[in-house]
């Protein structure tokens, strides 16, 4: 049998980042499914630990966050990992406009 999900086909295991409302159930759902998440104080700190993890285990590291100002904060991990091989995965979400 064939797993389909991203977490049984690479084993991702922990998630870092910051939860935001556009981004809360994505950090529930991933929770639910067995990842760990780690809270952490801003995104450019995130993206870090998610490239460390994909250094240190050679399985993607992942790092959740808000667009906008979010997604900015973390591409210095991102450039980082870039640099150096390793593998990170950086999920992002926003609200549609009608929801602000």
């Amino acid at each position: 049998m064939q797993e389909k999900s991203i977490v049984g086909k690479w084993k991702i295991e922990y998630m870092f980042g910051i939860v935001g409302i556009p981004i809360t159930e994505v950090a529930i759902a991933a929770q639910a499914s067995g990842i760990k998440y780690i809270g952490m104080r801003n995104e450019q700190a995130a993206s870090f630990a998610a490239s460390a993890v994909g250094y240190l285990t050679a399985r993607p590291g992942v790092c959740l966050v808000v667009s906008g100002p979010g997604l900015v904060n973390a591409l210095a991990g991102m450039a980082n990992a870039n640099m150096n091989c390793w593998i990170v995965l950086i999920v992002f979400n926003s609200l549609p406009c009608l929801f602000q």
